[in-house]
């Protein structure tokens, strides 16, 4: 139901195909309708198609036509050829800063949906002609557009070359966003630790750009990633760059001691309460011995109860309803402390 076809008055040879809802009806007008409607005879529509510098482009075949008329694009029938011409309606939210990665100090813009402004984000900072991007298809069914850049000189090319044939080698229906394409061109497909870095801000992939990484965009998704990547690059930030060196390095060493205590600060409560009371001072021991007579489980299944538990209300306070979220971080807190 949506998709037209067209036919002029007196040139029964001449017919138009397009999508009404992917492209641009103003520019449908001015650069196609009123040239062929204007025409006065074959021979003119003929000049038309196929002068030099011509904004049409010859379909070599079906395929072609069909995949362009699908992109945005408006196929002209005429006598024994089709002509494509690029009329994509551009939709979508405005750049504007990313909800995920707040800014503190540096550029605000942030990634959107639409693969092209992604990349002429990119273009913007980076005026580099050793700035290479390369356009690759992925989904046999959604046909999503990925596109691979890197800067020729300082990106290893032997895996520029390896990431484009994982990228091509995958054989999948549909891909929506970048972290499923990042699941399936994995080194360990069965790991739970990501091994790419993902972002949505601009600036960080510029900076992941110049320093010799390969970066990916996938049309739809709001955000990109880059590659090779290594363990100390999680804990960085964009903006310990645009600060005195002396802060970057302490926030960077705070993002490394909460990484330690997070991973060990429970297991070391277990196994201190449980096997290790000389090393808890004499006069906190006492205070400890008395909270835990009131408790009726063994310390391991206390802490596995706390961590389920802030699973359970950090999953909840993400997929409710932002009001009802805010509840559950308030009861949430009581839940904890209790």
């Amino acid at each position: 139901m949506d998709i037209f076809h067209r036919m002029f008055p007196g040139k029964p040879e001449l017919h138009i195909v397009y999508f009404s809802n992917l492209v641009n009806m103003d520019r449908l007008h001015h650069d196609l309708v009123a040239p062929l409607a204007s025409a006065a005879g074959n021979e003119q529509i003929a000049a038309i198609l196929t002068q030099e510098h011509s904004l049409f482009v010859a379909a070599q075949d079906h395929h072609t036509c069909v995949n362009g008329i699908l992109a945005g694009q408006a196929a002209v029938f005429f006598r024994e050829e089709v002509y494509l011409i690029d009329l994509l309606n551009s939709f979508g939210r405005s750049i504007e800063q990313s909800e995920t990665e707040t800014v503190i100090a540096g550029p605000h813009d942030g990634f959107v949906e639409n693969i092209t402004d992604n990349l002429t984000v990119i273009r913007r900072r980076i005026h580099s002609a050793q700035l290479k991007t390369i356009s690759l298809q992925v989904g046999e069914v959604t046909k999503t557009q990925v596109i691979v850049a890197y800067i020729e000189g300082i990106a290893n090319d032997e895996l520029t070359n390896k990431l484009i044939e994982r990228i091509r080698g995958i054989e999948i229906d549909a891909v929506f966003d970048t972290n499923m394409l990042v699941q399936m061109i994995d080194d360990n497909p069965n790991s739970v630790f990501p091994q790419f870095l993902t972002t949505e801000r601009p600036d960080a992939i510029c900076s992941k750009l110049t320093a010799g990484r390969v970066i990916c965009l996938v049309d739809g998704s709001p955000s990109a990633f880059s590659c090779p990547t290594s363990f100390f690059e999680f804990f960085t930030s964009p903006d310990d760059y645009y600060q005195r060196w002396q802060l970057g390095t302490a926030l960077r060493l705070l993002r490394i001691i909460g990484f330690v205590v997070t991973i060990g600060f429970t297991a070391l409560y277990v196994s201190i309460t449980t096997f290790h009371y000389e090393m808890v001072p004499h006069t906190m021991l006492l205070n400890l011995t008395e909270s835990r007579s009131r408790v009726p489980f063994p310390p391991l299944y206390e802490a596995l109860l706390m961590e389920i538990t802030i699973e359970l209300l950090r999953e909840a306070g993400a997929r409710l309803p932002t009001k009802i979220g805010q509840t559950i971080g308030i009861v949430g807190g009581i839940v904890i402390g209790q």
